[in-house]
């Protein structure tokens, strides 16, 4: 506002300046009604703010009843308003409690059905040339952590024993390979076999994440293919062979 009004008086005296005396005139007419419609606001703000004070003074109780009132009425609904939201926050709590009950179950489910699938691999004689124990039962195969999720994706963990000298990355193309010849069969158990990305390149269903070496056990890491997790996996390749890999092709995921 204190520049408008320096830019207006510095513009004015640059008019007298330079004799313009026709801008000269058109200001001092805009200052003129600007001066007089103020004077004219203020002196109607001012019965304005006399006639306020003279009912207030004259209607004092009923005034206050009437402030007493509207403030009343404005906690009350302030109140129903917080009671709304408090119950509408409890009902989104239970919501997600129940949705994550639902999650879990289900990544439980899941965990039991890949590790009745691994269970039946993993039993296969040619694990145990490669330094696989024999597995007892179902359970033995289970690890203190089923699964965590990983941007987005859930990773599901096994563990077997050690018989003797194991290489985690040949188990783990081992395995691959069993996945693949199950899946390219439709006897893995699962529907649908195979999982297509976005780049147009397909991946089985079911793909082992890593093998790592725990000294006298391994710890199988499996997931589901799915768009995120594939993503992950292409672009892993890429960053170890340096180059662009497989995209716009629809061959398997062969090199993990």
């Amino acid at each position: 506002m204190k520049k408008l009004i320096q830019d207006f008086i510095e513009s004015l005296k640059q008019s007298v300046k330079d004799r313009k005396y026709k801008e000269v005139f058109i200001y001092v007419i805009g200052l003129t009604f600007l001066a007089a419609t103020s004077i004219f606001l203020l002196r109607y703000l001012f019965i304005v703010l006399e006639e306020i004070f003279f009912f207030v003074k004259d209607n004092g109780r009923y005034v206050l009843a009437l402030i007493t009132i509207f403030i009343f009425c404005y906690f009350v609904v302030r109140w129903k308003i917080d009671e709304r939201r408090k119950l509408l926050e409890e009902k989104h709590r239970q919501e997600e409690i129940a949705a994550t009950e639902v999650k879990k179950d289900l990544a439980e489910s899941n965990y039991e059905t890949v590790k009745n699938i691994l269970y039946r691999i993993l039993s296969e004689e040619i694990f145990r040339s490669h330094g696989i124990a024999a597995l007892t039962n179902l359970s033995s195969l289970e690890s203190p952590k089923h699964y965590i999720m990983r941007q987005n994706t859930l990773i599901f963990f096994f563990t077997v024993a050690k018989a003797g000298e194991v290489n985690p990355s040949t188990i783990s193309e081992l395995l691959s390979n069993r996945i693949r010849q199950l899946c390219a069969s439709h006897s893995i158990g699962l529907e649908p076999t195979s999982f297509v990305h976005s780049s147009g390149r397909a991946f089985d269903i079911l793909l082992v994440d890593e093998v790592s070496d725990f000294g006298n056990f391994l710890q199988i890491a499996v997931t589901f293919a799915s768009e995120e997790y594939c993503s992950m996996r292409i672009m892993r390749q890429a960053q170890k062979f340096d180059f662009p890999f497989g995209m716009g092709s629809n061959k398997h995921d062969d090199d993990f």
